[in-house]
């Protein structure tokens, strides 16, 4: 009997077979040497393919210039990557019929008020996750030393002008993950720190995983954040008010072996272990294109502003619910970045070879998309490019843009000036 196959069913077992024969024998001298040039204490990686763990894995110092070690079940904080978290846990609201994604989110937040009454009555639960409200982050982030809870923090950006019109294109907002987070809270009757302890990580095994850094700071096994001072990383205090303000959009903590479990969730579409979590339906919708970006201004700033797009070999990008959805060597690619206090981090699923990888340095820097972009073409097969040099190169473009925005700052300013009025009184 012969056996007839469609071009895609060919395709798919072509690009599994490439993805099976993935190498990763120099991935730790690549690693190694790259901490080296990025002045980056520590990181740590995973690779899960085809629902197995290939690497879960620490690499340099957990604070600079102590002895201990970073391992597999280092915590580190995953900034944004937390985003994917609060809509697994809408999902999930959704699967047991509690939200549904359009809902309007005044249903669940009564007190909920932005800058105009009619997009006040129109926002639903998947707008808040989907980056198409109008809010900004480089308006919202004046508001994050001022607020005092979650509530707080929404109430107040909800008085900020929108940087564009409601459901216009795309704006990334931390504000709206908060109130999504809150709608969670109003959902279940229970907080959102806990909703994720119990709905996520108990249920996958992310036992070194907290939403709170109370508990982060109970764990010896946990990274430094740093920062560059004086030409070498300096290790900065684990700061405690994304727990109060930012938690559904920046507040998970976790380690290489614990996001190695939320990758294996994430390519079983709400199914791990053979115990299905979230309904795939609902699942589904948080890697399904919601909102057309083509390089928004966080992407821009901080990832890819000088980036060839034909490096990127991409063609189009979108944001799902928690996720960027867009495309690599021809392939769906589904990430996400992360950046927070210090730490920074990305993951990336490549769902047509059953992939997916995590990695976290706790210092901010544009290691994370070099490691991501290298392990992704090992996942692949064939063509790879020298993405530390990219990034390098990227960084150094990023360093130039600084010192011209701050010269102009400084020639605009008009010396010798002074108050109309006395200062005192």
């Amino acid at each position: 009997m012969r056996l007839w196959l469609s071009i895609p069913a060919l395709v798919l077992l072509t690009r599994a077979a490439g993805a099976q024969q993935a190498d990763f024998r120099d991935l730790d001298g690549f690693i190694e040497k790259a901490l080296k040039e990025w002045q980056t204490p520590g990181l740590t990686l995973t690779i899960v393919r085809h629902d197995s763990v290939l690497l879960a894995k620490g690499y340099g110092v957990r604070e600079a210039g102590k002895p201990e070690r970073v391992d597999e079940n280092t915590v580190f904080s995953i900034g944004s990557c937390s985003k994917a978290f609060t809509s697994a846990l809408v999902a999930g609201l959704v699967s047991d019929k509690r939200i549904e994604f359009d809902d309007l989110a005044l249903k669940y937040l009564p007190w909920f008020r932005l800058w105009d009454p009619w997009v006040t009555s129109q926002v639903t639960v998947r707008d808040l996750l989907a980056h198409r409200v109008g809010a900004d982050l480089f308006i919202e982030n004046r508001l994050w030393p001022f607020a005092t809870s979650m509530r707080d923090l929404v109430d107040r950006g909800g008085r900020q002008q929108p940087a564009v019109g409601f459901r216009e294109r795309y704006r990334y907002s931390n504000n709206m993950f908060v109130a999504a987070g809150l709608v969670v809270e109003a959902a279940t009757g229970t907080s959102w720190s806990d909703n994720v302890q119990q709905r996520l990580f108990d249920p996958i095994g992310m036992r070194s995983s907290s939403a709170r850094i109370a508990t982060v700071l109970e764990n010896p096994n946990r990274a430094s954040p740093h920062a560059l001072r004086n030409g070498a990383p300096a290790p900065l205090p684990w700061a405690s008010w994304p727990d109060s303000v930012l938690g559904p959009t920046g507040g998970i903590n976790s380690s290489a072996q614990d996001m190695s479990q939320w990758l294996r969730l994430q390519l079983g579409h709400g199914a791990i272990g053979g115990r299905r979590l979230i309904d795939s339906a609902a699942f589904q919708q948080m890697h399904t294109p919601h909102t057309p970006v083509r390089g928004g201004p966080v992407e821009a700033a901080y990832w890819f502003a000088h980036v060839d797009e034909k490096d990127l070999q991409t063609r189009f990008w979108n944001y799902g619910l928690g996720w960027f959805v867009v495309d690599y060597r021809n392939r769906p690619l589904i990430w996400h970045g992360g950046s927070i206090n210090g730490f920074r981090c990305a993951i990336a699923l490549l769902p047509e070879e059953g992939a997916a990888m995590y990695v976290g340095v706790n210092r901010i820097s544009l290691l994370p998309p070099a490691v991501m972009f290298t392990v992704l073409d090992r996942l692949i097969g064939g063509e790879s490019r020298d993405w530390n040099a990219v990034f390098r190169r990227e960084a150094q473009a990023q360093a130039d843009d600084a010192v011209r925005v701050a010269e102009a700052r400084n020639a605009s300013r008009v010396a010798n000036t002074r108050p109309s009025l006395a200062l005192a009184g």
